[in-house]
């Protein structure tokens, strides 16, 4: 009896589901329309007999087979029913059917399964699903089946559950494979998931080949989609299905602007393999160069020598990308023929080609290319020699004991290993040489430092390579043969100082410097007029010339050109001649700051050559020249500059006297701070005086500034003593400012002396010093005090007496008369002590 609202008619019929409520709330409230609920009236068929299921199906009658599908006495007619519904698809029929997938016979239960997936019903997959979950041993496949056949996407979940239940799996497969692209990517994502068993995987990749290859194309718009996350599966999908249709999708998406599919198209061509190759070769006639461009990188990823003779027309075409792209993919293909098409790239006029032949092989890993690589390592361009040697390197390649010198030079020059290039002596150069090209000089000073110690083989090389077109190998040229000092290059050299680029004319100036010829002077007298980067090369190779050079600097401080006179004042500085010294003694008056300055410069370099002429300057007219010999003197700091700088402290003008007192300072602050620590001295004693009025605590922040240095110079004494003397008479009241004090030193000595005297101080010449500072106070009042001091070592310690040597008397000093002696003596101290209170 047929099943109303929840309850069964027969209590006696022996099959029972619990799918029955399922089935009705999906024919209720599910995805059937109300109007296809109405239940057949049984009665009414019975009262003429067994419906004749032929006649019915003879006159299409849907209704009568609906209400012949419910005829509870005959389960064979239901049974017939259901299989001749299924096999003319009506809507109507869709709710009946359903209900008979509870029928209490399993025939008329299996006839509706089947009978829903003829249908193809979407609407019929709750249904068939809940049968599945049910876990109907009987039912199942059968409902699986259905599910196959109906074939949307709706029905994959719980099919692709069933590849887990072994009993299922194969009917679930061959179902899998009838759904189509709905089933493709969620077989795909359990082929290449990581938590997936190896049966289930299995399974997938059976139910994915068994499908229909014109799944292929309807893949085709998933994979363009650039909205979709799903196309970088459906792409590799396509690789495993493999079929005609699959490799013309996937090469139409070679021409794909999706860059980020790009790896997944070439992925799944890769996976296809050989039988692809027809459809890339094609490919490479396309107008589309993305296209031709992606085809060749396939081509190269399946390595199919039958690809071997396409690729080669593309390198002989005029398009480089395209010819670049074809080596690589050419050099991935084991071919003789393969390689055979390489080598004709080894004497192309572009350069780039031939380093992408020696990138190509090397990564191919083709050890049959070592000849090639090996030829390559020679070529005249150094990025292409990189190329080759590493690729050589990749492929295990080393040099052995009778490998070519040339090659092994070369090898080791490529790749930058320069200990090693030295040892190959004569048979390095032309490496060395062709490795300067198109390089920073980063990039070509360690080359060309190996190339000046291969000695005498290297000078005619480096001669020749002075004519280089390359501006980088006539500067690395001309800095070796320097290096070198043959004087064969004098000539070639000086010719190179009428080059256009600025620094290889510096390079060459200095070169002729280290070589030392005079036969040099004249032009590099000449550039000295030259832009600045080369006058000071020019300059500084006069000077590296010696006494046979000084004349030509001498006559070039007279140039109208202070740039000149600046440089050339710099560099007499190193000539150590007197005359230099009285030359540039002239220019601290000159016009231009810079000139002046680098005649300070110089004569600071002369050092002790300049201190008699600078003594001659300490009454110059010119307070500037004063001023100047002052801070020279202070920079000089030998002890012989003192007496010029106490004569110069004591001048008029305030600039002259304050570059002094500075000067002093920094001649005794850089004594003091190398001097030895000082023996048995503990104490240092400094006089202060001060301009300040008598204010204590304005006094004491003055010294705790003064001390800075003085302290930090000595940090190896332990303490200080300070006497401040402010001397109103002689800093405040005598004269209207510090700064027209005329410094008083005899009379500051004097008292510093005495007091030093009283306090047992030692005074020694070392320690003796001036020292002055101006220190200004801020504030509401700001105003600047000046502070001088002079400073002496404390007293010698007092050195131990050494106890006399003797036998000890360890019985006597134990014995009862030492120990009252003790006794006696510790008594006498404590009255001393009471007396003292």
């Amino acid at each position: 009896m047929v099943p109303v609202q929840g309850k069964y008619a027969t209590p006696g019929e022996a099959y029972q589901t619990r799918l029955h409520s399922d089935l009705i709330q999906c024919v209720v409230n599910g995805n059937i329309g109300p109007s296809q609920v109405q239940y057949p009236q049984g009665g009414n068929v019975a009262l003429f007999g067994p419906p004749n299921i032929d006649r019915l199906v003879a006159n299409q009658d849907v209704p009568g087979l609906i209400r012949a599908s419910e005829y509870d006495r005959d389960p064979d007619i239901r049974r017939q029913a259901c299989e001749a519904l299924g096999l003319m698809p009506d809507e109507r029929s869709l709710a009946p059917l359903i209900r008979r997938m509870v029928d209490s016979e399993f025939a008329v239960r299996e006839a509706a399964a089947r009978a829903l997936g003829q249908m193809g019903d979407p609407r019929a997959i709750d249904s068939l699903a809940a049968v599945v979950e049910s876990e109907q041993e009987d039912l199942s496949p059968i409902a699986i089946e259905a599910l196959g056949y109906i074939g949307t996407e709706d029905a994959v979940p719980t099919l692709l559950l069933c590849l887990s239940d072994e009993p299922l799996a194969e009917v679930a497969i061959e179902a899998l494979s009838r759904t189509g692209a709905p089933a493709v990517v969620p077989l795909m994502n359990i082929i290449n998931g990581r938590d997936r068993k190896a049966d289930e995987k299995a399974a997938a990749s059976r139910a994915l080949h068994g499908m229909d290859p014109e799944v292929a194309l309807d893949l085709a718009p998933l994979v363009g989609d650039r909205r979709s996350m799903e196309r970088f599966i459906a792409a590799r999908a396509l690789g495993e299905l493999g079929s005609e249709e699959a490799i013309s999708v996937l090469v139409t998406m070679l021409g794909s602007t999706d860059l980020q599919l790009q790896p997944h198209v070439l992925a799944g061509l890769a996976q296809i393999g050989t039988n692809a190759t027809p459809a890339l070769v094609a490919a490479l006639q396309s107008e589309s160069r993305l296209q031709q461009r992606s085809a060749i990188d396939a081509l190269g990823r399946i390595a199919d020598p039958m690809a071997a003779g396409p690729l080669a027309q593309v390198i002989a075409g005029d398009n480089p990308v395209l010819r670049d792209l074809a080596l690589q993919a050419l050099a991935r293909i084991p071919d003789e023929a393969a390689l055979e098409s390489i080598a004709t790239v080894l004497h192309s006029d572009s350069w780039t080609a031939r380093r992408q032949v020696a990138a190509a092989l090397g990564l191919a890993g083709r050890r049959d290319s070592i000849p090639v690589l090996l030829e390559l390592l020679k070529d005249s361009n150094q990025t292409v020699q990189r190329a080759a040697a590493s690729s050589l390197s990749q492929l295990g390649w080393r040099p052995a004991a009778d490998t070519d010198p040339a090659a092994a030079a070369s090898y080791a020059v490529a790749l930058g290993l320069w200990p090693r290039v030295a040892q190959y002596g004569e048979a390095a150069v032309e490496p060395l040489l062709s490795i300067l090209e198109e390089n920073a000089w980063e990039q070509r000073r360690q080359p060309t430092e190996v190339l000046a110690s291969l000695g005498d083989v290297a000078v005619e090389p480096c001669i020749r390579a002075l004519a280089h077109a390359d501006r980088g190998v006539r500067h690395s040229a001309a800095f070796a043969l320097g290096r070198l000092g043959d004087k064969r290059a004098v000539e070639p050299l000086i010719t190179l100082m009428d080059d256009r680029i600025e620094e290889v004319r510096a390079t060459a100036a200095r070169s002729l410097g280290q070589i030392g010829d005079p036969a040099a002077i004249q032009v590099l007298g000449e550039h000295l007029t030259d832009v600045q980067a080369v006058r000071g090369p020019a300059a500084d190779a006069l000077v590296r010339m010696g006494e046979a050079g000084t004349p030509v600097l001498l006559a070039a401080l007279d140039s109208e050109d202070p740039g000149v006179r600046a440089i050339v004042s710099d560099a007499l500085g190193d000539t150590g001649s007197h005359e230099a010294a009285l030359a540039l003694i002239d220019r601290l008056t000159d016009d231009v700051e810079a000139v002046r300055q680098a005649a300070v410069r110089g004569l600071v370099h002369l050092d002790e050559v300049a201190i008699e002429p600078l003594y001659g300057q300490l009454d110059a007219e010119a307070v500037l020249t004063r001023v100047s010999v002052a801070a020279i003197m202070g920079q000089i700091g030998r002890p012989e500059c003192i007496p010029g700088l106490y004569t110069l402290v004591r001048d008029s003008e305030e600039a002259v006297h304050v570059a002094a007192a500075a000067a002093l300072e920094k001649i005794w602050l850089a004594a003091a701070s190398k001097a030895q620590p000082l023996d048995n001295v503990a104490e240092m004693y400094v006089m202060t005086f001060t301009d300040a009025p008598e204010d204590e605590e304005l006094q004491a922040w003055l010294i705790s500034e003064a001390f800075g240095d003085l302290t930090t110079a000595r940090a190896d004494l332990q303490q200080v003593h300070t006497r401040i003397m402010v001397d109103q008479s002689l800093l405040h009241e005598q004269f209207e400012s510090a700064e027209e004090y005329d410094y008083a030193y005899g009379s500051m000595y004097n008292r510093y002396t005495s007091w030093i005297e009283a306090e047992g101080g030692v005074i020694e010449e070392w320690d003796s010093r001036f020292y002055h500072r101006e220190i200004t106070t801020m504030g509401d009042d700001p105003a600047t005090h000046v502070v001088f001091l002079y400073y002496a070592a404390g007293p010698d310690e007092p050195e131990e007496e050494e106890a006399e040597d003797g036998p000890i008397d360890e019985d006597a000093a134990d014995s009862p008369e030492a120990n009252a002696e003790d006794d006696s003596a510790a008594e006498a101290d404590a009255d001393t002590e009471a007396e003292l209170d």
